[in-house]
């Protein structure tokens, strides 16, 4: 039995070395083989010719004019294709001469090279698609498509256009998914980069806590030095005066005894020889004043450079002092994107994990409702052939109408509890179940027309006014 579109006749006139040839296929024609000569590539040239083709499509030649045989003006091709019922046929003519000009026909109606078209499309044959019409001479063509075009070719081959949507939606997913993971990665290295910034902080911290120690051990230094020289003057000054008080109580004594003089030379020449002596003594310990204040003038010149030192260290400290406060305010910093960056990647994570959750349910909800729509609409097949043929004629021509045109309400309705669905039956009468609903009065007058009258087939049709 031939499907609907198959090809029943092939008529060429005129054309390529044939004169005259008539073709009739079998219902399961699906290659054309034979030795070199026999006119394998003039029989598939005729069929994509005749269905609307290109010469480049054939693989041979660029110009229609080629394929007129040779001495002749002109070429004809007739194929005759199964129509919707068994006894229904349609025949399409291609009439070309040798200035590349075409004439089509459609049942032996002149007509335009679109109503071919519309006509080859309702069939779903697509002589330009590998995976469905391939050419000998473009197998070469054939095997260099690679994996990604094989999939696209053979969903196009089977006229379903969803699949190309549902595979696009699906790329843009994982696209959107392969963005999530770049941000995870980048985010993760900035938190590791954070991480060994504020490792390398902590070696300066401890190097700051160790020069404030110093800092403090050079102070206490600093105070036991200008303490030990303070007890070493003091101790000086204690016996100068100690010297000086001893001079003056004998100087208080001789001079309050002045009315002895006289009398007393021999002894106040001894005594004199004693000031002499006390003097030496005195001159000695004058000298080793000088010598003290030397060493005190030299000492004050030490602790001034001391302290000039210690203004130095201090300014220093001071400095790293200040450098410690930016140090903290920078490990501050860092903390502070460190968690912001934690936060991100959580967030990230849990976005990334409820997409993937989303686009399994989406796959798995699309795989399910395809295969209740395809059970549903095998069972329409088999109950109401007509009703089948119409579902098919309609969603290849909704362009024809203003409104909606709904399906059988078995294809449209859904109920989502299994156990009522046939309480739903026995109020819907088997009738209705099939039928067509229309929004727009003058789209279903349409529709009548074309269905019953065009395509002879016997459905309902009800409006939903």
């Amino acid at each position: 039995m031939f499907n609907p579109g198959s090809i029943r006749k092939i008529q060429v006139k005129n054309f390529v070395t044939y004169s005259y040839m008539e073709m009739f296929p079998g219902p399961n024609l699906n290659m054309i083989i034979g030795p070199n000569g026999t006119g394998k590539s003039t029989i598939v040239a005729a069929i994509i010719l005749g269905l609307g083709g290109q010469p480049k499509t054939v693989g041979r030649g660029t110009k229609i004019s080629e394929y007129v045989k040779h001495n002749c003006n002109t070429a004809e091709i007739n194929i005759q294709l199964q129509g919707s019922t068994e006894n229904s046929f349609i025949k399409v003519t291609r009439q070309f001469d040798i200035h590349d000009k075409s004439q089509w026909k459609l049942d032996g109606n002149v007509c335009s090279f679109g109503n071919i078209q519309d006509c080859i499309k309702y069939f779903n044959i697509q002589v330009d698609n590998l995976c469905q019409f391939l050419p000998q001479d473009r197998v070469a063509d054939f095997a260099k498509l690679n994996k990604k075009e094989l999939l696209r070719e053979t969903q196009i081959a089977l006229c379903r256009d969803d699949l190309l949507e549902k595979q696009q939606s699906l790329i843009e997913a994982r696209a959107k998914h392969r963005s999530l993971l770049e941000q995870l990665n980048k985010h993760t290295q900035n938190l590791q980069e954070s991480h060994d910034a504020n490792c390398r902080l902590e070696g300066k911290v401890k190097n700051f806590n160790e020069m404030k120690k110093y800092k403090e051990m050079i102070a206490d230094i600093d105070r036991q030095i200008a303490w030990i020289e303070y007890e070493d003057k003091r101790d000086k000054l204690t016996e100068i005066k100690k010297d000086k008080q001893s001079a003056q109580a004998i100087y208080d004594k001789y001079r309050n005894k002045e009315g002895l003089i006289n009398t007393t030379i021999e002894k106040m020449e001894a005594l004199m020889s004693k000031v002499r002596h006390f003097e030496d003594e005195m001159n000695t310990k004058l000298a080793e004043c000088e010598q003290w204040d030397k060493q005190i003038q030299e000492a004050t010149v030490k602790l001034e450079d001391s302290k000039k030192v210690y203004r130095t260290l201090l300014k220093k400290v001071n400095q790293d002092e200040h450098e410690s406060q930016e140090i903290f305010k920078h490990i501050t910093r860092c903390t502070d994107r460190k968690r912001q960056l934690q936060d991100q990647r959580d967030l990230i994570e849990q976005d990334r994990l409820a997409k993937k959750a989303s686009i399994k349910a989406l796959q798995y909800e699309q795989s399910k409702i395809e295969n209740v729509k395809q059970i549903r609409f095998e069972q329409l097949r088999k109950l109401n052939k007509d009703a089948y043929s119409a579902v098919l004629w309609l969603r290849e021509n909704k362009d024809k109408f203003k409104g909606e045109i709904f399906e059988p309400i078995m294809l449209e309705l859904n109920v989502l509890d299994k156990s009522k669905s046939k309480y739903v039956e026995s109020l819907v009468p088997f009738r209705d179940r099939l039928a067509f609903t229309c929004t727009d009065k003058y789209d279903m007058n349409l529709f009548i027309g074309y269905i019953r009258k065009q395509q002879g087939l016997s459905v309902n049709v009800l409006h939903s006014g």
